[in-house]
C-alpha cells in the first residue's frame, strides 16, 4: 500500500470510526471485546483498501467489513448465550449506521 493510499484511508477512517464502533458495540457486549473487533476492521480495511472504489460511498463498503468481523467473532464466541444476534439484525443495524 502506498503512503498515498494509507492516508487516504486514514482520513476516512478517522470520519467514519465512531459509527463503526457504534455497529459493532451494538452487537459485541464486552467493550474490549468490541475494541478488538474494531480494530480487526481497521486493519482489514486497510489490507482491502485497494478493492475500495472512491466513486461509491465509504461507509457502507466499511460497515460491510464491519459485518464480517462481527460474524467471525460471533462464530468465535458462540457458545456464550450473550454474543447472539442474528443476520438481519446485523443489516438493519447497518443501515442505521449507514445513515
Amino acid at each position: 500500500m502506498s503512503l498515498a493510499s494509507a492516508t487516504e484511508f486514514a482520513k476516512l477512517w478517522s470520519r467514519v470510526q465512531p459509527n463503526v464502533f457504534a455497529y459493532v458495540s451494538a452487537t459485541v457486549r464486552r467493550f474490549q471485546d468490541a475494541e478488538d473487533v474494531l480494530q480487526n476492521v481497521a486493519v482489514s480495511g486497510i489490507r482491502k483498501f485497494d478493492q475500495y472504489d472512491p466513486d461509491r460511498p465509504f461507509v457502507p463498503w466499511i460497515i460491510g467489513i464491519a459485518r464480517i468481523e462481527i460474524l467471525k467473532y460471533l462464530r468465535a464466541h458462540g457458545r456464550d448465550q450473550h454474543e447472539f444476534v442474528d443476520e438481519e439484525l446485523l443489516v438493519q443495524l447497518a443501515g442505521a449506521c449507514e445513515r
